[in-house]
């Protein structure tokens, strides 16, 4: 096992998929909701998880325990009700986006990718001046929780 040695004044940011990583994966997910210099984002597999658990429609049910979601469903229902409700309100206000700073440099994570939403190599070379602010705008949920695509 890897030790890390994470501490009371360190951060971490997790960028998802806590869930359905091992039969523990209840158990760290309730650990990192109550430590407060942990940060998780949206993951695909947190959506899932959400969505199936939610809407309780059997296509949302069935991707989940397609992607690997069997242990983790056993777990979630196998906890007392009130649990599962705050399980589900930590994961329904989890971000998909977070800028971050850190030693002065500045960060925005995501889970999977940015979507640019251009294709670049019609500027040959020269990329036009885009803010940030704007390429983030600009993000939609399945950007940044499923992108496979290469990105800039």
């Amino acid at each position: 096992m890897l030790e890390i040695n994470f501490n009371n004044e360190d951060t971490m940011y997790i960028l998802g998929d806590v869930v359905d990583r091992g039969p523990e994966s209840i158990l760290a997910l309730k650990h990192i909701a109550v430590t407060n210099n942990i940060f998780m984002l949206m993951g695909n597999h947190e959506q899932m998880m959400l969505d199936a658990v939610t809407t309780g429609k059997r296509e949302c049910l069935e991707l989940w325990i397609n992607n690997g979601g069997y242990e983790t469903f056993k777990g979630f229902y196998e906890l007392p009700k009130e649990e599962q409700k705050e399980i589900i309100t930590y994961l329904s206000e989890l971000p998909y986006i977070r800028n971050v700073k850190v030693n002065a440099q500045n960060y925005v994570l995501v889970h999977a990718g940015i979507n640019m939403g251009t294709n670049w190599r019609i500027f040959k070379g020269r990329l036009p001046t885009v803010s940030t602010a704007d390429i983030i705008k600009r993000q939609r949920v399945d950007d940044v929780l499923w992108i496979r695509n290469k990105f800039i």
